[in-house]
């Protein structure tokens, strides 16, 4: 009896744990920082998704999103905040490497950069290593080691070089910038700015081989000297699909971002976790900047947050073509008497989801009157493009094709020339026709004279020749 009910109780058990796996899967997790949001829709299943109208609820200090080619201003909490750049600091060192060394070029690591205090890849005195492996390890692996070994390459040594990192920042506008070492190891004399971080990213984005140091998810340096080749993994988490969640306008989303472009990550206790990431879609390329997160995956969260409002309220909408022709101005002393006013280049402009060429105004400034010759190219005027007052745009306008200056001396040579050959041909003509006349004449003569002798018979015309004759 008693096992009876010991079979009962454990059949009871087994029902009641089928019946709770069959069910708790099917009850959405919670993964906000307040509880507090819905599972994530796709499109695939048909639900609602995310209302991305309204601001980026950024949970870190300081952030700021902009538009890579234009720069324009898309959102910001505190852009201009002072801050420790941590690795983020790698892109500059990154940019100025790529652009100065040659990358096949093998650099020797000398006891200063194997002795980087922390956060080095683990090269080693005397070891030859490529520039191209350093900077992979630099950008995938944050090696503060491998950006002493091109920093000393480029410059010769350390400080050297951080004075050319804030010469570049200071052309490239990032002006409350101040970098002390190409890794981003703490010194409080070392800082930037959000705003400034975003500035130098669109720069370093615009080197080829920046931007393939930033896509690269996994590199294997090569055998090298003194040791055996090392897989690097990029810890940007953007690009890697590792399953994981955050919670972005109230609802689950992956960390992994497909439009995800790039580009470092950056922590030290002083300036907290930060992100500069970069993504594009339709053209639109957005620049994320965030410093200062409490946890390892808020600056994700606060990245993607930030690109789904661009990608969601903002477009590239190009407003006029390179090429176009706006109007013909007026060649003065030219072979032509009008010449194109073309536009140079293209102009496109970010502008609010839902807006059309309508609500946009268009103003030229050209020439009335240009005074000929007129070279191919050359500038006559120039286009703008205003959205409620404000400049979104503006292009040269240029010479369509080329016009020559008139001959005065040459037209009139021409013309009396003209005018002489139609002269000697009336003459010439007045000639033929006098010899003419004057040949029918004659002719008109002769037959007169033979009809007046050689009238009537045979015999009269013989006694009027004998009579001749006498």
């Amino acid at each position: 009896m008693n096992s009876n009910k010991v079979m009962k109780r454990i059949l009871f058990a087994t029902s009641v744990m089928i019946i709770f796996c069959l069910i708790v899967p099917t009850i959405p997790l919670s993964a906000s920082q307040d509880d507090a949001f819905q599972v994530y829709a796709s499109e695939a299943d048909g639900t609602a998704g995310p209302d991305y109208s309204g601001q980026p609820n950024i949970i870190a200090p300081r952030a700021v999103l902009i538009e890579a080619d234009t720069g324009k201003l898309l959102y910001e909490k505190d852009k201009d905040g002072r801050s420790f750049p941590a690795s983020t600091a790698k892109i500059m060192t990154t940019l100025i490497a790529a652009d100065t060394l040659d990358l096949t070029a093998k650099l020797i690591i000398d006891a200063e950069a194997a002795g980087v205090e922390r956060g080095g890849f683990y090269f080693r005195e005397g070891e030859e290593v490529s520039v191209d492996s350093l900077l992979y390890a630099m950008m995938l692996a944050s090696a503060n080691d491998a950006a002493v070994a091109v920093a000393k390459a480029v410059s010769g040594d350390v400080g050297t070089f951080a004075a050319l990192m804030n010469e570049r920042a200071e052309k490239i506008g990032a002006v409350n910038t101040h970098f002390v070492n190409p890794n981003g190891l703490h010194s409080e004399e070392g800082y930037t700015t959000p705003y400034d971080m975003a500035l130098i990213a669109a720069e370093a984005m615009k080197n080829d081989n920046v931007r393939r140091y930033a896509q690269t998810i996994d590199y294997v340096v090569p055998p090298t000297n003194l040791q055996a080749e090392r897989a690097i993994h990029n810890g940007n988490r953007l690009l890697v699909n590792d399953g994981g969640v955050v919670s972005i306008y109230g609802q689950l989303h992956p960390i992994y971002f497909p439009e995800a472009t790039g580009l470092k990550t950056g922590r030290t206790p002083q300036a907290g976790n930060c992100l500069v990431a970069t993504a594009e879609k339709d053209g639109l390329k957005l620049i994320a900047v965030v410093y200062g997160a409490v946890d390892e995956a808020g600056p994700f969260m606060d990245c993607i947050e930030m690109f789904e409002y661009g990608f969601h309220n903002y477009k590239v909408m190009e407003i006029i073509r390179a090429g176009d022709v706006v109007g013909k101005i007026e060649v003065k002393n030219g072979v032509a008497e009008t010449v194109n006013a073309v536009i140079k280049s293209s102009v496109s402009a970010i502008v609010p989801m839902g807006l059309t060429k309508n609500d946009l105004e268009v103003k030229t400034e050209m020439k009335e009157l240009i005074e000929a010759p007129v070279t191919a190219g050359s500038e006559v005027g120039r286009v703008f493009v205003y959205r409620n007052g404000a400049k979104l745009g503006e292009s040269q306008l240029i010479a369509g094709g080329e016009v020559l200056k008139k001959d005065r001396l040459k037209v009139i040579k021409v013309t009396g020339t003209a005018i002489g050959i139609i002269v000697l041909s009336i003459v010439a003509l007045v000639v033929i026709w006098i010899l003419v006349a004057v040949i029918r004449t004659e002719i008109r003569k002769r037959n007169r004279w033979k009809k007046k002798y050689y009238r009537g018979d045979s015999t009269t015309k013989e006694v009027r020749r004998i009579k001749n004759l006498k």
